[in-house]
């Protein structure tokens, strides 16, 4: 049974409120460059093997 993040006015599940405002800018900070280096990577394939038709 998935477990309810219990809210108040100063926590959100087992942290505060500012520090869950960290950790969802420090994740999305992490996926931007993941999403970054992915399509970086599929650029640099297509230049050493082209698609082929």
């Amino acid at each position: 049974m998935p477990q309810e993040i219990e809210k108040t006015e100063d926590k959100i599940g087992c942290v505060s409120s500012e520090r869950y405002a960290e950790i969802v800018a420090e994740l999305r900070k992490l996926v931007e460059t993941t999403s970054r280096a992915q399509f970086t990577i599929g650029d640099c394939a297509l230049e050493v093997e082209p698609m082929r038709t």
